[in-house]
C-alpha cells in the first residue's frame, strides 16, 4: 500500500477545480422518493482501512485500476454511467454534499448499477476551517448519503486533494479512509477528449487511482475520453475495479496517518 506523504499538499496544477456552491449551505431536506438500497448491494470499504491512500498495489498478477469520479451527483453523470455500462465497468463517485441535495434520483442510480461511493465534503469548500467546521461539512454529507441511499461510506477525498485545511484531519479521526489519486486526467481543463484520454493512459500501472470529475460543470470531454479510455486499458489487460475493491485486493494493514 502507498500511503501519501503527510507533509505535502497537491502541488497547485494538480488541485482540482474549486466548485462553489450556488446556495447558502442549508440542512438537506427529506426526500421521501428515494428507495433506501441494503449495504450488501453496493461494494464499500472495510472499515478497518483507514490513512490516506494515493495508490493502491494489489497483491497478485492481476492489473487492476480505479477509476474515481468527483463533483457529482450532476446531470453529467448520467452519460457517465451508460459508457461505464456500455463497458461493463465499475467506479467510484464522490459526492459533494449539495450536489446530492438537488439530484438524490442520480445517486440512487449510481449506488443501483453497483458503483461504490465516497464523501466529497458538503460544499466543497478548500479553505482552512475548524474542527466543528470540517465535521459539519463531513458529518451532513454522510448523513445524507445514508437518508438517499441507506448506505454509508468510509472513503473520504477532500476537495484539491488538500491534506491540511482541516477536513482531512477530522475524516482520520473518524476512521475514513482518505482516497487522494495517483493519475491525473485534468479534465477540469479546457483540453480536448483525446488529451484527457492521453494523461490517463500516459500514467496508469496496476493499482492506480484516476481522478476524473463528472460533475462541477461541463463533463461532456470527460465522457468522449471514457470512449478511448475505457477500451485502451482493457486491452492492456487492465481490470477496472472500485477503491473498496483495490483496498481488499491489497490486504495489507494500513497504518493510521494524520494529515499534518
Amino acid at each position: 500500500m502507498l500511503i501519501a506523504p503527510p507533509s505535502q499538499d497537491p502541488s497547485p496544477e494538480a488541485l482540482e477545480q474549486p466548485v462553489r456552491p450556488s446556495a447558502p449551505i442549508s440542512r438537506p431536506t427529506p426526500n421521501p422518493q428515494s428507495q433506501p438500497l441494503t449495504e450488501k448491494n453496493s461494494p464499500q470499504p472495510h472499515p478497518s482501512h483507514t490513512g490516506v491512500v494515493r495508490r493502491i498495489v494489489p497483491v497478485g498478477e492481476e492489473k487492476l485500476v480505479a477509476l474515481t469520479f468527483d463533483d457529482g451527483p450532476w446531470p453529467d453523470t448520467l452519460a457517465v454511467l451508460e459508457v461505464l455500462r456500455q463497458y461493463g465497468v465499475k467506479a467510484t463517485f464522490f459526492w459533494v454534499g449539495l450536489h446530492l441535495q438537488k439530484r438524490p434520483e442520480i445517486a440512487v442510480q449510481v449506488v443501483a448499477e453497483g458503483h461504490a461511493i465516497g464523501n466529497h465534503s458538503w460544499s466543497h469548500r478548500n479553505t482552512p476551517m475548524t474542527p466543528e467546521e470540517a465535521g459539519e461539512e463531513i458529518e451532513r454529507t454522510a448523513a445524507l448519503i445514508r437518508h438517499t441511499t441507506g448506505l454509508s461510506t468510509s472513503l473520504f477525498r477532500p476537495p484539491g486533494g488538500r491534506l491540511h485545511n482541516g477536513l482531512a484531519d477530522y475524516a482520520l479521526q473518524q476512521g475514513y479512509t482518505v482516497v487522494q489519486w495517483s493519475v491525473l486526467s485534468k479534465d477540469t481543463e479546457p483540453l480536448e477528449a483525446l488529451t484527457i484520454a492521453d494523461n490517463v493512459l500516459q500514467g496508469v500501472q496496476s493499482g492506480s487511482i484516476v481522478l476524473l470529475h463528472d460533475g462541477g460543470g461541463d463533463r461532456s470531454k470527460t465522457v468522449e475520453a471514457l470512449h478511448t479510455i475505457l477500451p485502451a486499458l482493457q486491452a492492456q489487460g487492465y481490470r477496472f475495479a472500485t477503491v473498496p475493491e483495490l483496498l481488499e485486493s491489497n490486504r495489507a494493514a494500513v497504518p493510521k496517518a494524520h494529515a499534518n
